[in-house]
């Protein structure tokens, strides 16, 4: 896997103990955006099964159902 197959790209504070974290990644050769729970908690501490996975083929699709929203 290549240095930069996983890049950060914005967090949101979702609780005190839980952000949603944005990530561009490669997973089995596929390019996509991440959006997943990290948490932070006296229990445990990393990656929540909570999130979703959106191809990177499939960005613009699902980008124009967000901004769909704004309309």
């Amino acid at each position: 896997m290549e240095d930069n197959s996983e890049i950060e790209l914005g967090r949101i504070k979702k609780s005190e103990s839980i952000d949603i974290v944005i990530r561009k990644t490669v997973y089995k050769g596929e390019t996509g955006i991440d959006i997943r729970e990290y948490i932070k908690s006296d229990r445990y501490i990393g990656w929540s099964k909570n999130g979703v996975r959106i191809l990177l083929k499939d960005w613009l699709d699902f980008k124009k159902i967000l901004d769909s929203i704004e309309a």
